[in-house]
């Protein structure tokens, strides 16, 4: 039955490709006759090969991906899981162990924030009233609330992984931590003045180091950013001075 419809529509195709050009049919002419041993052939020469492939009925040519193991530097956190009781729910005896099964997940712990309360501890002399007290470790940003861990982060986030500070904010107050944008902004630039020597240090060694690759990079690889300035300026303007809205074109096509 689907030989016969083949034969149809093969028929139909020439019919409307050649019309009564009979010499293009004699380039074209296929024999089904031909073909079906030929089809035959090649069946039988694929079952001969997944017959020879471990598991007779094919599994062997789709072998599963094997599972890379853990990195191994990541702290392990060993959880055991015993059953509720080891008497033998058939006659109540003792059971002992026999084995156990083990496997790795990897989890993740989300980042959170610690206050550190530094207490400066102050010793006084009473014979002679000389006073002398503790020195804390120095802060990035003199007399700043932000510790060297959260502002490595702020910067991080910010020009390794293209978040924006105001997007920043948003991630801290899910934690119900008041980060402005402003006060963050401050943070960076106070960072790049004290960054700049250790910046301007590494800049030729790395131009020289690998120019053309750096240069391809700063090319190719760019971040979209928001211009906060048009958008206060379009908010500002009346309604009537703002551009009209211009839809995008789709072609016909889809």
């Amino acid at each position: 039955m689907m030989i016969q419809k083949l034969m149809l529509q093969l028929a139909a195709h020439r019919r409307h490709r050649f019309g009564k050009r009979s010499e293009g049919l004699d380039q074209f002419d296929l024999d089904l006759d031909d073909i079906e041993p030929d089809q035959a052939a090649a069946t039988t020469a694929r079952d001969d090969v997944v017959a020879d492939m471990p598991g007779a009925d094919g599994e062997g040519l789709k072998q599963k991906p094997k599972r890379r193991p853990l990195p191994a530097h990541l702290p392990r956190d060993c959880q055991t899981f015993a059953p509720a009781s080891t008497d033998c729910p058939c006659c109540g005896e003792p059971m002992r162990k026999m084995a156990e099964d083990a496997r790795e997940v990897l989890d993740y712990l989300p980042a959170s924030f610690i206050v550190r309360r530094q207490v400066i501890e102050k010793f006084s002399c009473r014979d002679c009233g000389k006073v002398v007290e503790g020195e804390p470790p120095d802060n990035p940003i003199a007399k700043g609330a932000a510790g060297p861990g959260l502002l490595a982060h702020v910067l991080v986030s910010k020009y390794a992984d293209a978040l924006p500070l105001y997007r920043q904010s948003a991630i801290y107050a899910r934690q119900d931590i008041d980060l402005a944008r402003s006060t963050m902004a401050g943070w960076v630039s106070k960072m790049a003045d004290l960054l700049a020597p250790c910046a301007a240090r590494k800049k030729p060694a790395v131009i020289v180091a690998d120019r053309r690759c750096a240069i391809s990079a700063a090319a190719h690889e760019t971040i979209q950013c928001m211009n906060l300035g048009r958008i206060a300026m379009m908010r500002a303007a009346p309604v009537s001075d703002r551009p009209a809205f211009k839809p995008p074109a789709f072609s016909a096509g889809g």
